[in-house]
């Protein structure tokens, strides 16, 4: 079985700023993720229920994001992430893998696919700054 996890490694990077983050360091990857730790909600856009979830986001970058939850979705399910941006963005992810990693937990990976009714005029970055708590103002 082939492991999604992002924290093969880890490094530490500039944020241009002069302090250090902690970066997950994964060869497979063409972006380095940005390692987090806090909770966010979301909405399957498939499904009967139509009630928002809750995760751990544990990573995230540019085009993707890395998560904790407690039921499994399915893989190539889209899903809606709530953001703050100075104004809401909702942003629409398509989950690329989701497996069990002990009873009633499941790591699951989602990649950006675009926004859903936003007229958000930034850069992804600002997403990963927004989704990680590391978004600095100007």
């Amino acid at each position: 079985m082939m492991s999604h996890h992002a924290e093969r490694g880890t490094s530490n990077s500039s944020n241009g700023n002069g302090h250090g983050t902690a970066t997950a360091v994964d060869h497979r990857r063409s972006e380095t993720r940005i390692l987090c730790n806090r909770a966010i909600s979301l909405l399957p856009l498939a499904g009967e229920e139509g009630r928002f979830l809750y995760a751990q986001l544990t990573d995230c970058s540019p085009r993707g994001l890395g998560m904790i939850l407690s039921e499994p979705l399915p893989a190539g399910g889209q899903v809606l992430i709530r953001l703050n941006l100075n104004k809401l963005v909702l942003l629409v992810y398509t989950v690329r893998y989701c497996i069990p990693t002990k009873i009633g937990q499941y790591r699951t990976g989602g990649r950006f696919t675009g926004y859903a009714a936003s007229s958000f005029g930034g850069d992804l970055d600002s997403i990963v700054g927004a989704l990680s708590g590391t978004e600095t103002s100007t």
